[in-house]
């Protein structure tokens, strides 16, 4: 079975004819003059734009000083924060005169407050020891009463048992008392007619 290629939908084109001399050497046409007019607007145009970046410039001018400035406040601030070390300046003095004299002056500011806040604080220290010892003796004078009181407690409840013993002694002798019987006693006449028999025997 033979099979047959199927034609293609696409149109061949025609070939193109080949290209002239006329089409290679062709030349474009010279821009057009401008007017007077258009000159004007052009320049007018030229103008603001150059105004627009003279401002944008300016304004970028502005903005890099005021970092500019921002930085050197920072710097100054940061070198005010510097101190100078105590410990070197004491193991050797000789070193305090190669300082700026504004390092020292911030230097001696800031041991002056040291020393002032070591004394509040000692002051408060001091205070507050003081409130604790009155406190401490205020609970002594109470604990002295409490010690009192409590002898008195004891001396009556000792007191108490004692009169209790003595209630109960007391009772056991008049039960005691009770239980055992008691002496007949002899009639008068029966005591005189005894002593007459014996008189008369």
């Amino acid at each position: 079975m033979l099979f047959r290629k199927p034609k293609s939908d696409v149109q061949t084109e025609p070939a193109s004819a080949p290209m002239t001399d006329d089409l290679r050497t062709v030349e474009p046409e010279a821009a057009p003059v401008p007017s007077p007019g258009q000159v004007r607007a052009m320049k007018r145009q030229l103008t603001s734009s150059d105004v627009r970046t003279d401002r944008l410039i300016r304004q970028l001018r502005e903005e890099i000083d005021g970092v500019r400035t921002i930085l050197d406040e920072f710097a100054e601030d940061q070198e005010q924060l510097l101190l100078a070390d105590v410990d070197e300046i004491v193991n050797d003095p000789k070193t305090a005169a190669s300082l700026p004299g504004p390092l020292l002056v911030r230097t001696l500011l800031a041991l002056v407050e040291e020393r002032d806040d070591a004394i509040a604080r000692e002051s408060l220290a001091a205070s507050d020891v003081r409130e604790l010892e009155a406190e401490v003796q205020s609970l002594r004078l109470s604990e002295a009463g409490l010690r009192g009181r409590l002898e008195t407690f004891e001396d009556v409840i000792a007191a108490l048992h004692n009169n209790l013993e003595d209630l109960r002694f007391a009772r056991d002798h008049v039960s005691l008392a009770a239980e055992q019987p008691r002496p007949r006693l002899k009639a008068i006449h029966d005591t005189d007619e005894a002593e007459a028999a014996g008189g008369r025997g």
